[in-house]
């Protein structure tokens, strides 16, 4: 089995803050909002959205055609810190194309790349 890591940078200009609370605390409202054509809804199976432990499914629009959904749950919730990390439990490209894989998001600023 191949391990590898894929990195990527997005810079905002909504404040860390902001961007937190949007896309970690709230995202199961915000997220099928915003990308409607990919995400239909996202489900709260377990625990409260948005701390350790909570396990959520993303249901996905028929634009996916490899999948309907993936699970995943939260192992780290670090609000102070604005970091996440959280592992796939089923569906998406789990045992189809790999046979494991995790997300960890921590934000990467500086006062140089930060707008205000």
């Amino acid at each position: 089995m191949v391990s590898g890591t894929i990195v990527g940078e997005f810079p905002s200009a909504v404040s860390v803050d902001r961007l937190w609370k949007a896309t970690f605390c709230d995202g199961h409202n915000l997220i099928p909002k915003i990308l409607p054509v990919i995400i239909s809804s996202i489900d709260i199976l377990e625990g409260d959205g948005a701390g350790v432990g909570t396990v959520k499914k993303f249901n996905f629009t028929d634009a996916i055609k490899d999948c309907s959904y993936v699970k995943d749950r939260v192992e780290v919730m670090d609000h102070e810190n604005h970091t996440v990390k959280y592992s796939i439990l089923e569906g998406g490209a789990l045992g189809v194309k790999v046979k494991s894989y995790g997300v960890e998001m921590p934000p990467n600023y500086s006062k140089e790349s930060l707008p205000w």
